[in-house]
């Protein structure tokens, strides 16, 4: 099967929201005080893409996750046909700058260009 210019425009696309998506996991790590690599971040070219249909709405979306050698997932985004996005990257570390508090993942949402972030905490033990 050949691919049209539609074709390979979609894919360019969906390799720049997901590398946005990526850098958008560093810098909220960084911004939590973490230092750059403390942990392996997603990266697109470890991602394992899918296309299937939104539960709710039957939409197409485009669904990625990262697994570890093991084949355990620590990061996982959906992006839909309107090109919201959402992801989640865990973390499992103690926050460097809150020893009360353990980061449990990161979360990004948003749009190209318009990503926000949150870090899902709990209490240390």
């Amino acid at each position: 099967m050949m691919m049209t210019i539609e074709d390979e425009l979609s894919c360019e696309m969906m390799r720049s929201d997901i590398d946005e998506m990526c850098e958008a996991f560093r810098a909220a790590m960084l911004n939590l005080g973490f230092a750059d690599g403390a942990i392996a971040l997603a990266a697109f070219d470890q991602c394992r893409i899918e296309m299937s249909n939104d539960v709710y709405d039957h939409e197409t979306c485009i669904t990625g996750r990262w697994l570890h050698a093991d084949g355990s997932q620590f990061a996982h985004l959906v992006r839909y046909a309107n090109g919201n996005m959402f992801a989640e990257h865990d973390v499992l570390l103690p926050h460097p700058q809150k020893p009360d508090m353990f980061v449990e993942a990161l979360e990004v949402w948003g749009t190209a260009g318009k990503l926000k972030s949150e870090a899902r905490l709990l209490p240390a033990l």
